[in-house]
């Protein structure tokens, strides 16, 4: 049995073949556009699912490198303090040797020299209370405006600021108040003490005050210390934390991304032969007034 190939059904058939080249022709131009393979989901499962994968992870290891530098702000903040605070303390170590020399020193001279340990004292109490976004960084995990009040009484607790810089990988970022200052601050407690002994006038006892200055000195060298390895750490880590995004990002381009010389290749055939076949359909299929009467 024969059917028959009505001008309909021919139009019918080429319309949709068209239609589907159509389809190709766009589907490409949304490729080249976006520069991506994928513009919808059902576009590829797979590589969909991989992708959302990529994406994850690389937003991981995006807020590690964030979480690395508001950490690396924190230890900043505590360097500077903590070069500021030795310059303080080798000051008034200079000032506590000189008056220990009963010989070249009378009664004015070292109340002047109390005076500047007094003004030396100041400087360090302000130190000792450099905020980093509002917060006192050697006040531990402690919220208020000071880590030391005016008597240099301490007055934060001895919590842990730290940072998640890595998969279980979580740096301290701040410095213990009373590990740079002394327990309750005993740093500014041995200058106000100075500074009393030095305006009593008679010298005496001034010798013993170097080795305490000692003592607060190498608190804050040794502080300094964690500081710089703790810096060291986190720039080591943001090095490896920037290099898998970096990995992690190119891997996500190579199944997402297009190749752009073989894509550009492919839509102009495709559109070539989408007018190719337009063409030929408008001569094949000339509707006559009695196609339009069926």
């Amino acid at each position: 049995m024969f059917s028959r190939i009505t001008n309909r059904s021919i139009a019918v058939g080429s319309m949709t073949n068209l239609q589907a080249s159509m389809n190709r022709s766009n589907k490409l131009q949304e490729q080249l556009s976006s520069g991506q393979v994928l513009s919808k989901p059902s576009d590829d499962p797979v590589v969909t699912n991989n992708s959302i994968q990529y994406r994850t992870e690389i937003g991981v290891q995006e807020q590690y490198g964030r979480n690395n530098l508001d950490g690396q702000a924190w230890l900043n903040s505590a360097d500077a303090a903590l070069q500021d605070s030795v310059k303080v303390m080798q000051r008034v170590r200079d000032l506590t040797v000189q008056a220990a020399n009963t010989g070249a020193n009378d009664t004015t001279a070292r109340r002047a020299i109390a005076i500047e340990v007094d003004s030396l004292k100041e400087n360090l109490l302000s130190s000792a209370n450099t905020k980093y976004l509002g917060r006192p960084i050697f006040a531990g995990t402690k919220i208020g405006d000071v880590a030391f009040d005016a008597t240099g009484a301490f007055q934060g607790d001895a919590g842990v600021v730290a940072r998640r810089v890595g998969p279980n990988v979580d740096v301290a970022a701040n410095v213990s108040g009373e590990g740079a200052f002394g327990d309750d601050g005993a740093t500014f407690a041995m200058l106000t003490d100075l500074s009393t002994a030095l305006k009593s006038g008679s010298g005496a006892g001034i010798n013993d005050f170097i080795t305490k200055v000692d003592t607060g000195l190498g608190l804050l060298k040794d502080s300094l210390s964690t500081v710089g390895a703790r810096t060291n750490q986190l720039e080591a880590l943001k090095d490896t934390s920037d290099a898998r995004v970096d990995s992690l990002t190119d891997s996500h381009n190579d199944i997402t991304a297009i190749d752009l010389p073989k894509t550009l290749i492919e839509y102009n055939l495709q559109k070539t032969a989408y007018e190719t076949a337009l063409a030929s359909t408008a001569k094949v299929i000339q509707p006559t007034l009695m196609d339009f009467l069926r």
